[in-house]
């Protein structure tokens, strides 16, 4: 329900696709993922970003169920939000959230994200939608006083 996308879809995919993907979201200042691995190394949760339409665009977040509400999900936005404030401060950062996920919805928001009024079917999942939400670049945010 979160994703636009599906296993089927996802695993039909060559190794050398996932390989390129993995690449390129290391390097570079277009696209990233981060991971976030549990003390044994196991991958726990990722977030990704690219640039679209000269915006990033968060494209997937997801933790493992066991790891969800420890922290890891916000953990992950705010690093991948100082990577785009170095990479793009002075660009809006944009995503798309299932209202049903009130969970990551809350991170967002908590993160200084807001709604547009921008709504569009989840291509995959009618009738479920996704929201739009926007994050305003660094240079138009207030300050914190601490």
């Amino acid at each position: 329900m979160a994703f636009g996308s599906s296993f089927d879809r996802e695993s039909a995919y060559s190794t050398q696709k996932w390989e390129a993907w993995c690449r390129d979201g290391a390097t570079g200042n277009r696209n990233a993922t981060f991971v976030a691995a549990a003390p044994s190394g196991k991958l726990v949760g990722m977030v990704g970003v690219f640039l679209a339409e000269g915006s990033p665009h968060v494209w997937g977040m997801w933790i493992h169920p066991t790891w969800r509400n420890r922290g890891v999900g916000r953990n992950l936005m705010v690093r991948l939000l100082a990577w785009l404030d170095k990479c793009s401060p002075d660009r809006p950062v944009i995503l798309d959230v299932n209202p049903s996920q009130a969970a990551a919805a809350g991170i967002y928001t908590a993160l200084g994200f807001r709604f547009n009024g921008v709504e569009e079917p989840l291509g995959h999942d009618p009738p479920a939608v996704v929201r739009q939400m926007v994050r305003r670049p660094r240079s138009m945010r207030k300050p914190r006083i601490a």
